[in-house]
């Protein structure tokens, strides 16, 4: 496991009085995916909807166990296995527009300009990834936050 390759992207682009920057994020992995922190279906706890993919007589090929209570031995001591298996691990790889900025700038004076941008960061990702985010494998964590930011930069 781990990071296989990681690579990035970035451009900066200006045409007369507009600048555009923009910076992507490459990785390819294998990362550890929701199922080597979940729950034996049928808990009190949140599920993601694939497990409704689970056994039953109408179903004999779906990928989870059977729903339980969690309290009967055998079911969580599989259910235990399943998740130390092989299927506890997934293709976490990604690209992520980290960050875009769009600015103008105005000329004030012959030594004083005036910028005004629109950044963002986070705004994008394209993965295959089982889980909230293949950045970050571990529990407890979200996605990075998107963040939008308009300012103004005075130079004199």
């Amino acid at each position: 496991m781990g990071v296989k390759w990681f690579g990035g992207w970035s451009n900066q682009v200006q045409y007369k009085k507009v600048g555009l920057d923009v910076l992507f994020q490459f990785v390819k992995q294998n990362s550890i995916n929701y199922i080597a922190q979940s729950f034996i279906p049928g808990s009190l706890t949140n599920q993601p909807i694939e497990f409704l993919d689970a056994y039953s007589p109408n179903n004999p090929s779906a990928k989870y166990q059977r729903y339980s209570t969690g309290s009967q031995t055998l079911a969580s001591q599989a259910y235990n296995n399943f998740k130390q298996s092989d299927q506890s691990v997934s293709d976490g790889s990604y690209i992520r527009l980290k960050n875009i900025s769009i600015s103008y700038q105005f000329k004030i004076a012959n030594t004083s300009s005036l910028k005004l941008f629109l950044n963002g960061q986070n705004l994008w990702t394209l993965t295959n990834y089982f889980g909230a985010d293949p950045e970050f494998v571990l529990s407890g964590y979200l996605p990075p936050l998107k963040e939008y930011t308009l300012g103004l930069q005075l130079n004199f």
